[in-house]
């Protein structure tokens, strides 16, 4: 599949910063939830880098680009940066790239499998933004709907009253009662007129505060599963068997297999052009984990 083109790219990011009532990308929550979720893949992946490069810069234009160029230069010797393609090959890949820095007097040309090679995570050269943009924008909600519902339980009794003289009778009769005086009497005619009862009631019914903090906990459990991090299965609420809690293992497994091989093969790709010996391994690996226990029992 042939790499985003400009054009492309700049409509999905057109229509990502679109705010609206349903989907608000462009908001301070979302970026907050989008820097959490994307440490949350970082910490999956160990990378065996050159001590020239800088991890956090190679890693965030990895995922959230999709892919890093690695070029040869005689200043520098190899770097790796964000690049541009100026030639495809047969089926659409890059062969020809230029690599523009601050840095450099001109344009840095190279050419793949020569003096350059091009670092990707996924088949298209697509990145994970849109996975995690969509699971931050799902957080930014419910982070809004807590906060909403814990302003609305934050309410005070309110009572019906026909006139201020009323208003200030019932205010001293529960100013009276809430003192711990033993005895408050007051207007009888007007508490008939309402039963007795405020017209603010069942506070608790509405309050689903712990409801939200578990579909929070519920998405993020969702976002790690995709991106290749264990967690327990808690759809279920009574005790989990062994089976119950890794019921999910598979699935965790796909994409960031699939995400390993791809940084594997571009590795292994320029590690042949370089003496770069550049490598990635996976942190959290039950299976390995599992086999290394048996090993050392």
């Amino acid at each position: 599949m042939k790499p985003w083109t400009f054009e492309s790219q700049s409509i999905s990011q057109y229509f990502q910063l679109q705010p609206s009532q349903m989907k608000g990308g462009a908001n301070v929550g979302v970026v907050y939830h989008k820097r959490y979720l994307y440490n949350l893949v970082f910490s999956k992946f160990n990378f065996k880098l050159p001590d020239n490069w800088e991890k956090n810069f190679f890693r965030f234009f990895l995922f959230r680009w999709g892919s890093i160029a690695a070029i040869y230069t005689k200043e520098y010797g190899w770097i790796c940066s964000p690049y541009s393609v100026t030639k495809l090959g047969l089926y659409y890949t890059p062969t020809q790239i230029e690599v523009v820095n601050h840095m450099f007097t001109s344009g840095k040309v190279g050419v793949i499998g020569l003096n350059s090679e091009i670092v990707k995570i996924f088949d298209d050269y697509g990145s994970i933004d849109d996975l995690v943009t969509n699971y931050a924008q799902q957080l930014t909600q419910i982070d809004k709907d807590v906060n909403v519902n814990l302003q609305n339980a934050n309410v005070s009794i309110g009572y019906y009253a026909n006139n201020k003289k009323e208003a200030d009778t019932i205010k001293e009769a529960y100013a009276a009662a809430t003192n711990g005086n033993p005895l408050v009497i007051t207007n009888k005619r007007m508490f008939d007129e309402n039963n007795g009862k405020p017209f603010l009631r069942d506070v608790k019914n509405n309050y689903i505060v712990n409801d939200l903090l578990v579909a929070k906990r519920t998405i993020i459990n969702e976002f790690l599963t995709k991106v290749g991090i264990p967690n327990a299965n808690l759809d279920k609420r009574e005790r989990l068997i062994s089976n119950e809690v890794n019921a999910n293992n598979a699935e965790t497994e796909c994409m960031v297999t699939l995400m390993k091989e791809n940084i594997e093969k571009s590795f292994e790709k320029l590690n042949k052009i370089s003496d770069l010996n550049l490598s990635v391994s996976l942190r959290f690996d039950e299976s390995e984990e599992s086999n290394n226990g048996k090993n050392n029992a």
